[in-house]
């Protein structure tokens, strides 16, 4: 929580389905579910993560938007 990530896979809005996003973690990068209780965040967008919904689901907001 609180690490930045672009996302890979665009991130439907208001939970209505899974993106994926690319985040760093232990030196590499790994691609991870995620969900948004936003709007759509597009492929290549920047985001921050805000939470854990499920131990293999982030939940992620747009940079500057928390």
């Amino acid at each position: 929580v609180g690490e930045n990530g672009r996302v890979y896979l665009r991130v439907p809005a208001q939970r209505s389905g899974q993106g994926k996003v690319m985040v760093a973690v232990q030196g590499r990068r790994i691609a991870c579910r995620a969900v948004t209780s936003g709007p759509e965040i597009p492929t290549g967008a920047e985001v921050r993560i805000v939470g854990l919904n499920a131990p293999d689901t982030i939940e992620v907001l747009p940079s500057g938007k928390e």
